[in-house]
C-alpha cells in the first residue's frame, strides 16, 4: 500500500511539475532559455502545493505521516536552496517549525485516538526537533553549528 502512495505521490509531483514548465519549441530555444533560479522557483511552488495536499490528506487519514514527512523534506531543501540570506533561511526555518508543531499536535490526536500509529507520532516529534534543531544551527552566531560534547 505505501509503494503504491510513494507511487502515485512520485506521479503526482512529475506531473505538476511537467505542467508548470513552459513549452518551448526548437526556434525559439535560446531566446526563452529558462534560468536557474525560474527553475528552483518552480519546484519550490510545486513542492509547496504538494506539502498542502498530502498535509490534508494526513488530516483526514487518506494518507500516512510518511509520505507527508518525505514531501516537507523535500520543499525544505527546495527553499534553502533559494534562501539569499542568513535571515531568509533563519525566516523560513521558523515557518517550518510552525508547519511541524501542527503536524505533531495532529499526529498527537491521531494517536489518541487510534487512528495514527505510534512510530508517526514519533516521525512527527523527531521532525519537529530536526526543525528547531535546524533553527538553533543557522542561529549559531558561531557559525559552526555544532554542539559541545559532555565528558
Amino acid at each position: 500500500m505505501r509503494m503504491r502512495l510513494f507511487g502515485v505521490l512520485a506521479f503526482t509531483t512529475l506531473a505538476v511539475g511537467l505542467l508548470t514548465l513552459p513549452v518551448i519549441t526548437v526556434g525559439e530555444e535560446s531566446e526563452q532559455k529558462i534560468s536557474l533560479d525560474e527553475l528552483l522557483k518552480q519546484r519550490g511552488n510545486t513542492l509547496q502545493q504538494l506539502v498542502e495536499a498530502v498535509t490534508s490528506e494526513f488530516r483526514s487519514g487518506r494518507v500516512s505521516y510518511a509520505v507527508v514527512a518525505q514531501a516537507r523534506s523535500r520543499l525544505i531543501d527546495a527553499e534553502l536552496e533559494l534562501a539569499n540570506s542568513h535571515q531568509e533561511r533563519i525566516a523560513f526555518l521558523k515557518q517550518q517549525i510552525e508547519a511541524s508543531e501542527t503536524l505533531f499536535a495532529c499526529a498527537n490526536e491521531g494517536l489518541r485516538r487510534g487512528r495514527v500509529p505510534q512510530s508517526e507520532y514519533l516521525t512527527a516529534q523527531a521532525d519537529l526537533l530536526d526543525a528547531k534543531i535546524a533553527l538553533a544551527r543557522e542561529q549559531d552566531e558561531s557559525g559552526t553549528g555544532q554542539r559541545t560534547q559532555r565528558r
